[in-house]
């Protein structure tokens, strides 16, 4: 370590994202003659200036990063499972919670701005209480043990301690902490009204749940204002009617990314989807759920910042999409996208959509994997349909060709040919897109 390095660290620490401090300490590196400093440098580079690279540039990269187990060590950061690196400098560490505590010297001397807590949530007050905490922005929480198996009631999982989340929310030195997670179970329904009450999630921009159930979300979020609150992302969970309840309770100002996958909003949709939290929302991804909305969303007048919607693997009334394309006096001022891949949607959805003036900005449409026919898809061939869609999705709807051809059954179970049927031909793409001839610049695939 050079005679500069600890106060180029901690200048850096202070201020994790000033890339000119990073290029002073690559500098620095690269007098002493440490390869570092050139993988600090090239790592810079990329996470300023987008764009491709040179065959040798990803040649060189790779050549330096055959280093990283041995300066992992010589950071100090060779206890924990995982190290993951930015601009040239470990940022985010993985590992026990007796890990973290036992190496706490590297809280304090680089710049980690995020920490990732293993299967074990045993001294989590004592983790609290660092001093180096203060310095983090993400915290990740896992429940409290790895799951076990007990006779009659499978596999079980413990929750967080109550003792140990209270004295984590309740801690000084949470100061620039923006995003937090709790990993599967880690919030109970016992357990999560310590978090509700602590006033911890006043302070965040990102929020994400896994695994929670709705009643635990309603008494995490307690229907208090999240004034910062931009990103939500919540997965694998049971919501239902109180998860949406508790998701539209509580005022989010601010929120621009929602994302919801295996949620099981279900009838929880209309609560969440007609709420006044969409209204500066901006991406909303839903995907593996069933959304019995009745067109809330298109009704609503408030989901009007929208730029991109995508819905995957999800079941969609088609009233729903009928409302959205029409439902409301608003337009979409500002969506762009919208992805409906595998929505179960019918042909009266599509033509509702091809037919709608709501969407002046719309470039993009996937209709994927629905239940369209000729008679949806052909809906939108017309140049007043949608006139600014440059982009259209309907692979693997139902386009019947009225051509037959023999094929082997085979049986699935023993491999046995089973006999001979006649499979109908579906139509091919040159076909579909000559449907297309007056849209000379919409992509259709």
């Amino acid at each position: 370590m050079f005679a500069d390095e600890e106060q180029l660290l901690a200048q850096i620490r202070r201020s994790p994202h000033d890339y000119q401090l990073r290029l002073v300490y690559a500098d620095a590196l690269l007098a002493r003659g440490d390869e570092r400093g050139e993988y600090t440098a090239l790592q810079v580079q990329l996470h300023v200036e987008h764009g491709k690279r040179p065959p040798e540039w990803h040649a060189r990269m790779r050549e330096l990063e055959r280093h990283k187990s041995a300066w992992v060590e010589e950071l100090g950061c060779g206890g924990f499972s995982a190290v993951w690196w930015r601009c040239g400098l470990p940022y985010e560490l993985i590992g026990s919670v007796e890990t973290f505590i036992a190496n706490h010297e590297v809280l304090t001397r680089l710049p980690i701005v995020s920490i990732k807590l293993a299967q074990d949530a045993r001294g989590l007050a004592a983790l609290a209480a660092l001093p180096g905490l203060a310095f983090i922005e993400e915290i990740t929480l896992p429940r409290d043990t790895p799951s076990r198996h007990e006779l009659g009631r499978g596999f079980i999982v413990d929750p967080l301690p109550r003792a140990e989340l209270a004295a984590l929310c309740a801690s000084h030195n949470l100061g620039a902490l923006r995003k937090l997670s709790f990993d599967d179970h880690a919030l109970s329904e016992d357990t999560a009204d310590v978090v509700g009450s602590s006033g911890v999630l006043a302070r965040l921009e990102a929020l994400s749940f896994k695994q929670i159930t709705g009643t635990a979300l309603e008494r995490a979020l307690a229907g208090k204002p999240l004034p910062r609150l931009k990103e939500l992302v919540i997965s694998n969970s049971q919501l239902r009617e109180a998860g949406g309840r508790a998701l539209a309770s509580c005022a989010m100002p601010v929120l621009h990314h929602l994302a919801l996958e295996s949620a099981q909003l279900i009838e929880g949709a209309p609560l969440l989807l007609g709420s006044r939290n969409l209204a500066t929302v901006q991406t909303l991804r839903i995907k593996r759920d069933q959304l019995i909305d009745d067109g809330a969303v298109g009704k609503s007048p408030h989901p009007r910042a929208l730029r991109e919607v995508s819905i995957a693997h999800t079941v969609v009334e088609t009233k729903s999409v009928i409302a959205l394309a029409g439902g409301g006096a608003m337009p979409f001022a500002d969506l762009v996208t919208l992805e409906l891949q595998q929505c179960s949607i019918e042909d009266a959805g599509a033509v509702a959509l091809a037919k709608s003036t709501r969407f002046p900005r719309f470039a993009k449409l996937d209709l994927s994997s629905n239940r369209l026919t000729r008679d949806g898809v052909i809906a939108f061939a017309a140049p007043e349909a949608i006139p600014t869609l440059t982009s259209l999705g309907i692979a693997y709807n139902s386009f019947p060709s009225g051509t037959f051809q023999e094929e082997m059954e085979i049986d699935g179970a023993t491999g046995m040919q089973m006999g001979i049927r006649s499979v109908e031909v579906p139509l091919g793409m040159d076909v579909i897109h000559s449907w297309f001839a007056d849209r000379p610049r919409l992509r259709v695939f």
